[in-house]
Formats: C-alpha cells, sequence, structure tokens
C-alpha cells in the first residue's frame, strides 16, 4: 500500500468528524494491525476500488457511537440501535465522499462502494494478508480508529 494514500483518508475523516462534533479532533500514532486486531463494537466497512482495492474500516465503541447519534440527530433525539446504525452509515458516507475527492484531487483513481456495518467475521476476511494502517482519533464524542487495508493494482 502506498502511504500517501493514507493521508488524505485520515485528514477527510478529521475534517468530517470536527465538522460533525464541533470540536477538535486529534490523531494519533500510526500502527499497523492485522484483520484479527480490529476488535470493536461497530466497524463500518468502505470497499474501495480503482487504483489501490481495499476498504476502509471506521471502528467505533457504542458509547462513541451513541454520542455521534445524539449529535447527528439532536440532543433529544431516542438513538434506537437501527438510527445509531443508520447514523453511524451516513458519517462514513460523508468519510468516503471527501476522502474519494481529495485522493482524484491528487490524480488518483478512486471509486467506493457505500458503506456497511460490518461483523469481526467479515473484516477478517476482507482484511486476510492485507497490511492496515490504523490511525486513532481522539473526538468529543469519544475514541474512532480509522483502518486502511489497500492492496496497489
Amino acid at each position: 500500500m502506498r502511504y500517501e494514500y493514507i493521508e488524505p483518508i485520515v485528514a477527510a475523516t478529521k475534517k468530517v468528524l470536527e465538522q460533525v462534533t464541533g470540536g477538535e479532533v486529534s490523531s494519533g500514532d500510526v500502527g499497523l494491525v492485522k484483520g484479527d486486531d480490529l476488535d470493536s463494537d461497530v466497524s463500518i466497512l468502505i470497499s474501495v476500488k480503482g487504483d489501490s482495492e481495499g476498504c476502509i474500516i471506521v471502528s467505533l465503541d457504542r458509547a462513541t457511537v451513541t454520542q455521534v447519534c445524539v449529535i447527528m440527530n439532536g440532543m433529544f433525539c431516542d438513538c434506537t440501535a437501527l438510527l445509531e446504525m443508520d447514523t453511524i452509515a451516513e458519517l462514513s458516507n460523508m468519510i468516503a465522499g471527501i476522502a474519494t475527492s481529495s485522493l482524484n484531487d491528487l490524480g488518483y483513481d478512486f471509486a467506493v462502494i457505500p458503506p456497511s456495518v460490518v461483523t469481526q467475521t467479515e473484516i477478517e476476511r476482507k482484511t486476510a494478508g492485507i497490511e492496515i494502517f490504523r490511525v486513532p482519533l481522539s473526538t468529543p464524542c469519544g475514541e474512532i480508529a480509522v483502518n486502511v487495508a489497500l492492496t496497489t493494482n
């Protein structure tokens, strides 16, 4: 995987999260992980096609999902499990759109498939044998990890 793909993806994620939460988002150290190390309460898979193929996985714990849902849907919203998943999928759509635009503006050819909520088993299947760059983000809602698993074509 080319490292120059990661920065635009992380920058897009930070930009969306700062807009949504209204607060500062800081990133931690980039690390390499395996698919079975991506254990989280909720994972959203964004499949990527083009110059590279693979996926972006946005990982959150349940408390962070609820906080994001409340912010995105209004403070007095009753965030049911279904609404939380719809909200996180929409957040991921926003991230995917900005990340794809940023990469395409840099001259790369990328397209994304709409995000889906996935299980740990699905993550392991999609990321088998691929290096995964994990970037932890600290947001006003809690911790969110951006995991980038792309192979270069």
